[in-house]
């Protein structure tokens, strides 16, 4: 909302969440440098896109990088840098690093098969991922959702910084990896083996609190937002 003194920057749909993508770094350099030029985020900007990149994930860290390094073999390149990052997946190039995704010690599982994740057993499919949110959760996203749209904006962990959302977030705990002075809209976010398994376990538990209280959060303020606009101004204190 150019003008204005604080600007939100709108997504598509409520949230999106792009969990180990295949695509360059490079191309990821567009939305970066956007963030990055507006001079003040509201304290109600919500994240629009999260991109989580697995650790254990092989053909994101190891194949992709390969095949890169072949398609772009003869593509020239201002510097390194750039050269780097046409051939690094976007999760996998630090320089994007936010946060890291991981669960406390004491909810680590030690074995396999993962009781938190999608198990076929048989002829049929059991589904061990906890769809449901239980009370003590409800309450615990009720009680945040309605910090958020009640608190003075001066009293928000609004995007004054990149580490503005670190915390618990259900079974998974965000911890902020390059403290930085300018908020981003944009998130990328590394996930431990526990939270994301390899490239495609991506249905566990700690996973699924931390996209359910994002989202939790980001309606939160979305609706905050809409009731200062119908008030014909910014949020009061």
């Amino acid at each position: 909302e150019p003008g204005r003194h604080a600007n939100i920057v709108e997504g598509f749909g409520d949230l999106v969440v792009l969990v180990n993508p295949a695509f360059e770094a490079s191309l990821y350099l567009t939305l970066r440098e956007l963030s990055r030029s507006l001079e003040r985020l509201s304290p109600l900007q919500t994240p629009v896109l999260i991109t989580v990149q697995s650790e254990s994930d092989m053909p994101n860290g190891t194949w992709f990088p390969l095949g890169q390094w072949l398609a772009t073999i003869f593509q020239h390149a201002a510097n390194r840098s750039e050269k780097v990052s046409m051939r690094t997946s976007v999760g996998n190039y630090e320089e994007f690093w936010d946060y890291r995704l991981a669960v406390p010690a004491e909810g680590k599982t030690a074995s396999r098969p993962r009781a938190d994740s999608l198990a076929l057993r048989g002829s049929g499919c059991v589904c061990d991922l906890d769809l449901e949110t239980s009370d003590a959760d409800l309450e615990n996203l009720m009680a945040r959702a309605s910090r958020l749209t009640s608190e003075s904006p001066a009293g928000l962990q609004g995007p004054a910084m990149t580490c503005d959302r670190s915390g618990q977030y259900g079974r998974s705990v965000l911890t902020c990896l390059k403290p930085q002075d300018r908020a981003t809209p944009f998130w990328v976010i590394r996930a431990s083996d526990e939270v994301i398994h390899g490239h495609n376990g991506i249905f566990t538990n700690p996973f699924n609190d931390f996209v359910r209280q994002v989202v939790f959060e980001s309606l939160a303020l979305k609706a905050r937002r809409s009731a200062s606009r119908s008030e014909g101004g910014p949020p009061s204190p």
